[in-house]
């Protein structure tokens, strides 16, 4: 491969590019289709070919090379021994030592041992050449042994110091974080491992930054801080009545009445008075029953539509002398409203206070749309994955929009054929390393709505349609259910044999009638 020679803008990119690491891999022709134009011969003019790496690259190594210290490692360079393991290790820009460089020094380094030599001897080349070192040491000189020299290497407190070289800095925060014998620790515990050999001012900030932006802990380490939420109280009613609040006592011993089986109690609560009423009904209840149970549990029927006319017990005439003979009925509704108000107020301050303690264990969050979040995987099943090992978030995400206070709207892949609108608890917020990617969402497992159907119990003719009575199986017997004949998709044999005895069944029954 070579490249033109370079005019002045061309170099100044090309001092820039130098800071970055390339990994160059052959793509077809047939997937990179060129531009015909560019490969006229009459626009090319006189190239000059210069080796693979970029001038300002080669100066670099050339100097370096002149080190003894650094020859070695200079020369693994130079013959393309990295490998990808540096490549996996992101487009970093760094500032002075190339990427390259750093990585064969750093082999061997262990997190839990001392300072590889090579990587010792790098940095070395690197304190030697810091400018900012003096006024370092006059600015910490406090303590008289905070500072020694040994070999040639500086040590503040005993750990190695680091000059501001982003590469350098980068690989060793790789090692003792990301690297698989370094194990993903959180913030304390790899700034524990790096303050053991190395130091620089800023470590602590920059351990931050970097656990804070792995991408393989924000999927895969569950959260430690309280939940995000803030309760948020029902609003009060102004009556009774007015409002109603219902809840299922589901799976109770099946019971028998009218004929009919009931395995469930439908509890309707009134919210003003905490007034109570419980109708049976069965846990495959469906909205058309519910509503009926409304209507007459607690709509009932108006007094016109069952008598054909309305009481008016309104007197026309105003009698003066009924408010002197019947004070009690207005102190009756002064008493009633006063009582009505004190219980409001008592209801808000329990409220009031129920909210207080609720958010002590909760933590307020907010996101704004556009704002890119992971969503937790507690209610998600995801694709090959058991539970225990799967991902604990899954993302990022974009927030369309908010719904409320409490819960947000993501964009979500096609392949995720779930309801968009997500709880705040449910969401993280994402923080993406520079210079890197986001991997694709995980894919969902397919969800599987078959069931095995063990028997047959029963038929009938409804709205047009055949319907039968299904046993599943696996299930108890208060699963079982009336479903229409094209959900029977591969019980025909089943349907066979209950239609070829109920039509036995019925020839009998026909036969005993003749006689």
């Amino acid at each position: 491969m070579g490249v033109k020679q370079l005019n002045g803008r061309q170099a100044r990119w090309a001092t820039f590019l130098a800071s970055f690491d390339f990994a160059i891999e052959h793509r077809s022709g047939k997937s990179n289709p060129a531009d015909a134009p560019s490969r006229r011969p009459d626009y090319a003019g006189e190239s000059q070919a210069v080796p693979y790496l970029l001038p300002i690259l080669q100066n670099k190594l050339a100097v370096w090379e002149t080190s003894s210290d650094l020859a070695p490692i200079i020369g693994r360079v130079r013959a393309g021994q990295q490998d990808d393991q540096m490549r996996a290790a992101g487009d970093e820009p760094y500032a002075v030592m190339i990427r390259a460089v750093v990585n064969a020094a750093a082999r061997g380094e262990d997190p839990f041992g001392g300072p590889a030599d090579d990587l010792a001897s790098l940095i070395g080349v690197l304190q030697r050449s810091d400018s900012e070192l003096p006024a370092l040491r006059e600015r910490l000189a406090g303590d008289e042994h905070a500072w020694r020299e040994a070999n040639g290497l500086w040590y503040y407190n005993d750990a190695l110091y680091v000059p501001e070289d982003s590469a350098m800095r980068a690989e060793l925060m790789r090692i003792h974080h990301d690297d698989e014998l370094a194990g993903h620790f959180g913030r304390d515990k790899t700034e524990k491992l790096l303050r053991r050999k190395y130091w620089w001012p800023s470590l602590a900030k920059d351990v931050e930054e970097r656990v804070a932006t792995c991408s393989n802990c924000e999927y895969m380490k569950a959260r430690r801080h309280r939940p995000y939420g803030d309760a948020q109280a029902l609003r009060m009613p102004n009556r009774p009545w007015q409002e109603l609040s219902m809840d299922m006592i589901t799976d109770l011993p099946p019971s028998v009445h009218d004929g009919q089986k009931y395995d469930a109690i439908l509890v309707i609560v009134d919210r003003y008075t905490k007034m109570n009423l419980y109708a049976p009904t069965t846990k495959r209840c469906t909205s058309v029953e519910l509503a009926q149970i409304l209507m007459e549990r607690v709509v009932r029927h108006p007094f016109e539509l069952l008598y054909s006319w309305h009481p008016d017990i309104r007197d026309p005439i105003r009698d003066e002398s009924r408010e002197e003979r019947v004070p009690a009925a207005a102190e009756r509704a002064r008493s009633m409203r006063s009582a009505h108000a004190a219980l409001a107020e008592r209801w808000r301050v329990a409220q009031e206070s129920q909210k207080m303690y609720q958010n002590k264990r909760q933590k307020p969050m907010t996101f704004k749309v556009g704002d890119k979040v992971l969503l937790s995987t507690k209610n998600l099943r995801l694709q090959g994955e058991r539970k225990k090992l799967s991902a604990k978030y899954v993302g990022p995400f974009r927030i369309r929009d908010a719904v409320g206070p409490q819960a947000y709207r993501l964009a979500l892949p096609t392949s995720y054929i779930i309801h968009d609108v997500f709880h705040v608890s449910l969401l993280e917020p994402w923080r993406q390393r520079a210079g890197e990617q986001p991997a694709e969402p995980m894919p969902l497992a397919e969800h599987d709505d078959e069931w095995e159907v063990e028997a047959i119990q029963g038929s009938k003719k409804w709205k047009g349609k055949q319907w039968y009575l299904v046993q599943w199986k696996g299930w108890p017997e208060e699963y079982t259910s009336w479903e229409p004949k094209e959900h029977c998709v591969g019980a025909e044999q089943l349907i066979g044999a209950w239609e070829a005895q109920a039509e036995s069944t019925r020839s009998t029954r026909a036969k005993r009638k003749k006689w």
